[in-house]
């Protein structure tokens, strides 16, 4: 109610003192309109007593000038002008006249200006304007004899007053010829008073009264805020005084009782009372503590109370039960009261189950903190150590005592960074956390790795108060992270970088190289026959083999180049800041004669040669993927070129690779969709010239390139591991056909296959063998299996062990293409064969070549005195014939000069005997 009685003070206040305002400013502003009024009577009365006295002396003689000069309206007047004794001239003014002069003389000085007017006039200038005409002939009517009116005159405000005027004697000396006699009315006089003075006068004095009204208004404001402070605070103090133990009690947040000590029942409680422990006031209301008490038993609670009324108080803790069962932990403290002359006990209980539980989770952590395996420090906020456990002390090698009050830092490396420990404290003073890598030292003073996890613990306000730090030495794991990135990036085996680190390395390089406006070369190598030294002596050897590779690479070459291990057998080099392309080809000799060098690897000396292919930077091409790829392709041409031999990318080299990759990919769609087929070329004996075998020549029909030789297609199909599967075919194929000639009547045929290199390192080439034969009833002087010279030399004493084999299946054995390898006459002579098949390449120029003539001669020589028979390749003249039978003997002739391949249909009437 109060804010109401103040409301309603102030809205009276202001409605007395604005009635007082608007009354005072109606009066003022009467009174001054008063004085207006009196004042314009005033001046008419002058004007009128003025115009009398003029009317009663006849008017005034006046000398005539420049500016009086006679009055044109009075030329009726006799006597107007007149002429003194002593000359002068003289006028006569009447009283309108001279009035009119002295009012527009007032008028000019004073804004108030007076005249006279009629409905008829002597004056044109007294004519009347339409206000002064309407009331004019209101005054002949008689209706009145003056007029007030406040008129707007010229754009200014004007009190207009107008009072009629009648004939008086003397008047008719100049109005009688108006048709005027005394008595008459004539016509009015009036005065027009400026208002806007008086406007003025109103205004400043309403503002003077609006200022001194609103400063009254605004003091009995004050005056009646001050009356209702005083008053709310008088009753705010009795309020306060009343409901001060009621609010201290009802919104206390400890539970209060008023318990009666006789009954041990509640005579008051609060509201925490009886929510804290599940009841509605209700159902409490009708409870004593033994209901509540979860501990003491009635005897006990008994002997309590009795304590408290002997000694005026007590506190302790006890439990409580709820409504629902639950035990509540309680601090109690109880003190006896008198209230209206009766003895009650006032009993504050607070629930500390919270603290309890607290208190028990704070020896949990300090059990956790003082045995966790990691170390934990904890610090104040100025950094300072306060506390560590002991797994601090395991790992630092520091007492708790010796480092507590110090900063952090005495465990510092200087290992860690400065950028490190900022990011760190950004961290802390952003989020509140942080962890990361730090190196640290031990009181021993060895250094090691930790990963750290710091949190900083604030207070309520949000002040950083702590700062508690856990951390474990990763001394292990970083040994394994090292490991892990180094054989990310290293080969395993040599430990020299591997594809992925080298693709970056010579990235670098190849900017570099750009800037400075050198070149650079990438070398790619190859070793040669590694297969066969990894596949007979095991792989063990072989890893030793690489491994020396290795390190004849790294010697060879300087410390700002790069030696990579691609995979397998294959190692790459970058040779950097080269000015030239001869700088490449001098360290490609050195590394082609290092390479070359014997090696010795488990008490066995091995032999293995590199194929070494270059391409320069950046005229082979400008990235690293190019590089690679034209160095492998030049690598490839090496290997066709021989081996064991350096060659440089050219583009053509670019199109063969990418014919050869071509081929590559077709192969494999080849193999599925046997694509393949069997020519078959005559092999006839030298004494007659009957067909006593063929030799199955494999041709590939390409679906779009039409029929490929196998020249075009066996190297590739030999470096991809394609070839077993086209050289098993190829013998199944031949002995099919074979079989089927069996049945058309064709016998007596022998059947020569040609096994490839890995064929021949195949352990079930014995057992394929074996089973073809099986399968097709072949017999097994029908079947000849032709194996290079270069295939039988690659690993001797594992060849001889399969050509053995083999030999023990009973099938004939020829070494193919002899002569244009390098074989050991200690190891042919050991090898299980029959046969020798003298190239093709001496064959073609015997008539005209003495050498091949001479070679040709001794091959066949040789090959008999060791008890083997000849076959002589590419016999295409009857000279070379002639040569080969007559000459040296030769058992067995092959050549376009008996035929050439072809099918096996075409061919077939041709191997019946009846042919």
């Amino acid at each position: 109610m109060r804010p109401r009685i103040d409301l309603i003070a102030a809205a009276a206040w202001t409605v007395v003192l604005g009635i007082a305002l608007a009354h005072d400013l109606y009066s003022t502003g009467t009174q001054i309109m008063d004085m207006a009024y009196a004042e314009a009577r005033a001046n008419l009365n002058k004007d009128i007593t003025l115009r009398r006295w003029g009317t009663a002396h006849g008017g005034v003689y006046v000398p005539i000038t420049e500016t009086q000069k006679s009055v044109p309206w009075l030329d009726h007047v006799p006597g107007r002008d007149v002429t003194t004794t002593d000359g002068r001239r003289l006028t006569l003014l009447n009283p309108a006249t001279m009035l009119r002069q002295m009012m527009d003389r007032f008028a000019q000085d004073y804004g108030i200006r007076g005249r006279i007017t009629g409905l008829k006039y002597l004056n044109p200038a007294n004519a009347p304007d339409e206000w002064e005409r309407h009331q004019l002939e209101a005054f002949a009517r008689g209706e009145g004899r003056e007029v007030w009116a406040e008129a707007d005159m010229g754009g200014a405000p004007h009190l207009r007053y107008l009072r009629a005027m009648m004939m008086e004697p003397g008047c008719d000396k100049c109005h009688a010829i108006l048709g005027y006699k005394t008595g008459d009315f004539r016509g009015a006089t009036g005065i027009n008073l400026p208002l806007a003075p008086y406007y003025e006068q109103i205004a400043a004095e309403r503002r003077k009264h609006a200022l001194s009204y609103g400063g009254i208004w605004l003091l009995g404001l004050i005056g009646i805020g001050a009356a209702s402070r005083n008053m709310r605070r008088r009753d705010e103090e009795r309020d306060a005084a009343e409901k001060r133990y009621r609010t201290l009690f009802e919104q206390s947040r400890d539970g209060i009782l008023m318990v009666d000590p006789q009954t041990r029942r509640f005579v008051e409680f609060n509201t925490v009372a009886h929510t804290q422990l599940g009841y509605t006031r209700e159902e409490f209301a009708g409870l004593s503590l033994l209901d509540i008490e979860a501990v003491e038993s009635a005897e006990d609670t008994a002997a309590h109370v009795e304590k408290i009324r002997r000694h005026g108080w007590d506190n302790f803790e006890t439990r409580h039960r709820s409504k629902d069962g639950e035990i509540r932990d309680v601090h109690v403290v109880v003190q006896l009261v008198e209230i209206d002359g009766k003895p009650q006990l006032h009993c504050t209980f607070r629930d500390i189950t919270e603290r309890k539980q607290t208190e028990r989770a704070l020896q949990l952590y300090a059990n956790i903190f003082e045995n966790s395996g990691e170390a934990i420090l904890i610090t104040d906020r100025d950094n300072r150590i306060i506390a560590a456990n002991a797994a601090f002390s395991r790992l630092t090698g520091y007492g708790v005592d010796e480092v507590r009050g110090q900063n952090p830092k005495l465990l510092a490396s200087g290992r860690t960074g400065p950028e490190t420990y900022q990011q760190l404290w950004a961290a802390l003073r952003e989020s509140g956390f942080w962890q990361g890598e730090l190196w640290d030292r031990r009181k021993d003073g060895v250094t090691y790795p930790k990963w750290a996890a710091i949190s900083a613990i604030r207070s309520p306000a949000g002040e950083v108060d702590h700062y508690i730090a856990s951390f474990t030495d990763i001394s292990e794991r970083k040994a394994a992270e090292e490991r892990i990135d180094y054989l990310a990036h290293h080969d395993a085996l040599t430990g020299l970088p591997n594809r992925f680190s080298l693709e970056s390395r010579l990235a670098q390089s190849l900017l570099t190289a750009q800037r400075e406006g050198q070149m650079a070369a990438v070398l790619f190598i190859d070793m040669d026959r590694f297969k066969t030294i990894n596949d007979t002596l095991g792989h063990h050897a072989g890893d030793q083999l690489l491994i020396a590779v290795a390190q004849r690479l790294k010697a060879a070459v300087r410390e700002s180049d790069i030696v990579s291990r691609q995979g397998g057998d294959e190692f790459v080099v970058v040779l950097n800041g080269l000015q030239t392309a001869n700088d490449a080809t001098s360290v490609a000799g050195k590394l082609l004669r290092s390479l070359g060098e014997e090696y010795a690897i488990e008490g066995n000396i091995l032999h293995s040669t590199p194929s070494i292919g270059i391409a320069l930077f950046p005229t082979d091409g400008d990235s690293v993927a190019a590089l690679l790829k034209n160095a492998d392709a030049a690598m490839y041409h090496a290997k066709d070129k021989g081996r064991n031999n350096i060659q440089y990318f050219t583009g053509a080299m670019t199109q063969a690779a990418t014919e050869r990759l071509k081929i590559e990919l077709d192969l494999h769609r080849a193999i599925a969709e046997r694509q393949f087929e069997l020519h078959y070329q005559p092999q006839v004996r030298a004494r007659d010239g009957t067909v006593c075998g063929v030799e199955a020549l494999i041709r590939w029909r390409h679906p779009e390139r039409g029929l490929i030789p196998p020249i075009n297609f066996i190297p590739v199909a030999e470096e991809v591991g394609l070839i077993e599967p086209i050289g098993a075919w190829v013998l199944e194929e031949a002995c099919r056909q074979l079989a089927a000639w069996h049945q058309a009547g064709v016998k007596d045929v022998c059947m020569a296959v040609n096994l490839s290199a890995h064929q021949l390192r195949s352990p079930k080439i014995v057992q394929c063998v074996a089973d073809c034969m099986a399968r097709y009833g072949i017999e097994a002087e029908e079947l000849e299996l032709e194996i290079t010279e270069s295939a039988a030399m690659e690993n001797p004493e594992h060849a001889i062990g399969q050509l053995a084999a083999l030999r023990d299946l009973g099938v004939k054995l020829a070494i193919d293409d002899f002569g244009t390898g390098y074989s050991s006459l200690a190891y042919l002579k050991r090898l299980p064969i029959q046969t020798l098949k003298l190239d093709r390449s001496f064959v073609r120029d015997i008539e005209t070549d003495a050498n091949d003539a001479m070679i040709s001669g001794a091959t066949v020589a040789l090959a008999h005195a060791l008890g083997l028979e000849v076959v002589a390749e590419g016999v295409e003249t009857p000279g070379q014939a002639a040569f080969l039978t007559d000459t040296h003997r030769c058992d067995y002739l092959q050549g376009y000069l008996y035929g050439k391949p072809e099918p096996a249909d075409g061919l077939a009437e041709r191997l019946r005997p009846s042919a």
